[in-house]
């Protein structure tokens, strides 16, 4: 755990003790504040600067090569180069790549961000690159693509590594890293709730994936120690066109980076027919 992040712990456990409604209301913003914030991101393959914005401020975003447009969005806390293994191969089967750094995350001015904003970004997004041929993301940023389609997004095929699909399960997570007490956790998830309000259900994508008919490959490990492999498998198993892709001992982060995983990914949003793991079937995004 970070300093930070221990100081965080001390503060909203004394506050707790004298003022528990005001720590909930703390610790939610907390949630909703990435710690620590990765630097903004850096390319070694040259890249051409797009123009895009979002809530009147321009974002970090870059291009590569020429055809049907791939948007890359990266996780909580993370940049758009962490997916940048993604870049040349995609570029190599004729697409264009387009990867951002998202609101609070690299150079943005704002301090918070949540999984119905980051949404909102892709569909907006979408709509400024003149339509996607398909969305690759991250945990959090892969959830955000899947909440991307019920708000409107249309790409052909998303493609999903290692996401979070439970809210309460998040919460959890989040309340047990800061050591929360009960009574404190339950006042920080009251406060989300009120805080997302119309949206409080669009945070759990169990809710959301059976209506989704975008045909889906979703990527987890079964030894992801950050978010667990059941929540991959439960939101695939949920959604209709989805497909479940599972790998062992790569964890939540090394997977950006297995071999095997990129080729897979790519091959998937580029119209190759890719085995599913629980029929044997093949899938494909078209």
């Amino acid at each position: 755990m970070s300093t930070l992040l221990r100081l965080a712990r001390l503060y909203l456990t004394a506050l707790g003790a004298v003022a528990p409604g005001l720590a909930g209301r703390q610790a939610a913003r907390l949630f909703l504040t990435p710690l620590p914030r990765a630097a903004p991101s850096r390319w070694d393959a040259p890249a051409s600067v797009v123009p895009l914005s979002f809530q009147g401020e321009r974002l970090d975003a870059w291009a590569w090569g020429d055809g049907p447009c791939v948007l890359l969005a990266h996780g909580w806390g993370g940049r758009g180069s962490h997916l940048s293994r993604l870049v040349a191969p995609l570029v190599e089967r004729g697409l264009r790549v387009v990867a951002f750094d998202g609101p609070a995350h690299g150079r943005s001015r704002a301090r918070r961000t949540d999984l119905v904003e980051f949404a909102t970004l892709l569909v907006r997004l979408e709509r400024q690159l003149g339509g996607v041929h398909a969305m690759i993301g991250h945990s959090f940023g892969a959830s955000a693509v899947a909440y991307a389609l019920r708000l409107g997004a249309t790409p052909n095929a998303v493609a999903l590594v290692s996401p979070f699909a439970e809210s309460d399960t998040n919460v959890e997570r989040f309340a047990r890293t800061l050591g929360l007490s009960p009574r404190l956790h339950a006042r920080t998830r009251a406060a989300l709730l009120g805080y997302f309000d119309a949206h409080a259900d669009g945070w759990d994508l169990r809710t959301v994936a059976p209506d989704l008919r975008t045909p889906a490959l979703i990527v987890h490990d079964r030894d992801d120690a950050e978010i667990p492999y059941r929540e991959g498998a439960n939101l695939a198993a949920a959604w209709p066109g989805a497909h479940l892709r599972s790998t062992e001992r790569l964890g939540h982060r090394l997977i950006l980076k297995d071999p095997d995983v990129i080729r897979d990914v790519v091959a998937f949003v580029a119209g190759a027919r890719i085995p599913d793991d629980r029929t044997g079937e093949p899938s494909t995004c078209q």
